[in-house]
């Protein structure tokens, strides 16, 4: 997992990174890769630290997927086992081109996942 978390000044990145490492087992600390980033007083990435903070986050990914999610999003009961089913054998056609999986974020009936 890779979590991208904005900080204010090397304060706040001190307290998190501290706060990270009491909180979270060494074995959870080991599938985490955590990368925290002060927000520039110019240039692009301080007009869209949103979709900067998003492009750290994927730059970060070595795995074949990937689910980029804001912190807003609630996921729904079974969300994981659909994703790992729809990673499976079954789909590897689905794959074989750039393919995006689109996820419900709203409170309703919604038959893809």
């Amino acid at each position: 997992m890779v979590a991208v978390i904005l900080v204010q000044d090397i304060e706040d990145e001190n307290h998190i990174t501290n706060h990270l490492k009491r909180e979270l087992s060494q074995s959870d600390r080991a599938n985490i890769k955590i990368i925290t980033w002060r927000k520039p007083p110019y240039g692009y990435d301080s007009t869209y630290p949103a979709n900067f903070l998003r492009n750290l986050g994927m730059d970060a990914v070595d795995t074949r997927f990937a689910l980029l999610s804001d912190v807003d999003l609630e996921p729904s009961v079974g969300l994981y086992e659909r994703l790992k089913e729809l990673a499976g054998p079954i789909y590897d056609n689905l794959w074989k081109e750039n393919t995006v999986v689109l996820i419900c974020q709203c409170n309703c009936n919604c038959s893809i996942l």
